[in-house]
């Protein structure tokens, strides 16, 4: 239970960097069968709800640390409770 690793973003976003300055080097993490992997980008802890509250890193490692069983139907179901009635442009 918990989250037992997590990446720091080491590298720019593709295509900012000419190929020859590109650093394709990788991060290895060996999981066991206990272990579930999430990645998401930085759209879902920064969007907004209609009080312009980013939904927030704190708010998706809470939920993370709860390890609900149906993780992607929690992290959805949170993140739709935090948008509701948000302004969308």
């Amino acid at each position: 239970t918990g989250i037992a690793h997590r990446f720091k973003s080491i590298h720019l976003a593709l295509g900012i960097l000419e190929d020859d300055l590109f650093d394709a080097s990788v991060e290895e993490v060996v999981l066991d069968n206990a272990n579930t992997l999430f990645a998401c980008s930085d759209g879902l802890i920064e969007q907004v709800n209609s009080s312009g509250e980013p939904f927030s890193q704190k708010r998706l490692i809470n939920l993370l640390q709860e390890n609900p069983p149906d993780l992607p139907g929690a992290i959805i179901s949170c993140f739709d409770a935090h948008v509701e009635n948000a302004v969308h442009t």
